[in-house]
């Protein structure tokens, strides 16, 4: 998934929402003591379902604040080219409105605790034990470079984002197994052992592990984020 008027770039695992909710207790806001009182009194997982403007969220938020868990639980606003980490055992969720891109360490193991109604299978007892109360999740301070800005780095992967105008180009070194994909603009990648390739908005381009470094030239402009897994 790819950026778009409202994005954020999530690492390890996604979770991020968009937009204000309605604080309980706000003007307009009906108390619903019967439904938190079902949320209070319900087993290890309860799910809310309701049709789009029902309500789920600012009952959850009612709930939150109810049963003293305020400190435990966040809604995230995010705007474009946001960076928001999300730490290994961090209970998540994406909220509407929201177009990303997702990076993570190289695992295969993820547990899902709802699917939204599409019947995947789900993974309650395995995600009740992995989860974690406190995490270090939460949004990621970029930070300029000598010609990039670094939007985050950790230990199993670093992403960069890269802005070249008209007529740029740019050597980018990857180290490790690691790809570009393209935010805003089209730009052609150049690389040892491949034919150039174009990257439009939305494309990742692969660098396999030992590949170096490549060449990314735009005729018209181009944002872009190099994402790839450090070496040693």
């Amino acid at each position: 998934m790819m950026c778009d008027d409202r994005a954020v770039v999530p690492a390890e695992g996604s979770g991020f929402a968009a937009g204000r909710v309605v604080r309980p207790g706000e003007e307009g806001v009906v108390s619903r003591r019967g439904l938190v009182g079902r949320l209070a009194a319900a087993g290890r997982v309860a799910v809310v379902s309701a049709p789009a403007g029902g309500g789920k969220t600012v009952l959850l938020r009612s709930w939150i604040g109810a049963v003293g868990l305020a400190g435990r639980a966040a809604w995230v606003p995010v705007e474009a080219g946001e960076m928001v980490f999300v730490d290994a055992g961090t209970v998540h969720s994406i909220g509407p409105g929201v177009v990303l891109l997702e990076t993570q360490q190289t695992s295969d193991v993820t547990f899902r605790l709802y699917d939204y109604g599409r019947g995947r299978e789900l993974h309650l007892e395995q995600g009740l034990r992995a989860m974690k109360v406190r995490t270090a999740a939460g949004k990621v301070r970029p930070r300029a470079m000598d010609g990039f800005t670094r939007l985050i780095e950790q230990r199993y992967f670093v992403v960069d984002r890269y802005g070249l105008a008209a007529g740029g180009e740019a050597v980018v070194p990857v180290e490790g197994a690691g790809c570009v994909v393209g935010l805003s603009g089209t730009a052609a990648v150049v690389g040892d052992g491949f034919e150039d390739v174009e990257l439009p908005v939305g494309r990742a381009v692969v660098v396999p592990a030992g590949g170096g470094a490549v060449r990314v030239k735009s005729s018209v402009g181009v944002s872009f984020v190099r994402c790839f897994a450090p070496v040693g």
